[in-house]
């Protein structure tokens, strides 16, 4: 009798300690998930997109986008500067990709004062683009020739303009 209570601690602290093992595991997968997330397309990949010509500009502006995102909302000035310069460029297409209705997406765009005539409803993950906002500068066999992901510093502006002749 006098042993059962030195039992019942023994398999209560293994009982502890085994708890504490499978939540210090537990952490380290949604740690280790949120770390790497799904791919993100890279320089030299192709864009699947379909229902697009390419070959009909001797660039492509891919705008990642959500009406749901604020860094892209914050972009919104830099994105119009980009546009209104872009106007008078016929080499430069630009493309806007949202998962939202293209109708919203229109919508969203006007009140951003971002002008853009080809606005499709896309999942981000199909092309795959896992973080907005994201701009793609797509060559003529649409392969990705430069990339940007998140609200960019001064300078990556800088060299966002200087990627599409500007």
């Amino acid at each position: 009798m006098k042993n059962i209570p030195k039992k019942l601690e023994m398999v209560a602290n293994f009982a502890i300690i085994c708890v504490a093992i499978l939540i210090a595991a537990t952490l380290y997968q949604r740690y280790r998930a949120e770390k790497t997330g799904p791919p993100q397309i890279a320089t030299g990949a192709s864009v699947p997109l379909s229902g697009v010509d390419w070959k009909s500009h001797s660039k492509t502006l891919v705008f990642g986008l959500s009406t749901q995102c604020h860094f892209c909302t914050e972009s919104a000035p830099f994105y119009r500067q980009l546009v209104e310069k872009l106007g008078d460029k016929n080499d430069v297409y630009l493309l806007a990709v949202l998962p939202q209705p293209s109708v919203e997406s229109r919508d969203h765009l006007v009140r951003l004062g971002v002008r853009i005539e080809d606005v499709r409803q896309e999942s981000l993950n199909s092309i795959p683009i896992n973080s907005t906002p994201t701009l793609l500068i797509v060559d003529q066999r649409g392969i990705v020739v430069n990339e940007w992901v998140g609200k960019l510093t001064p300078a990556q502006e800088s060299a966002v303009l200087a990627a599409v002749g500007l």
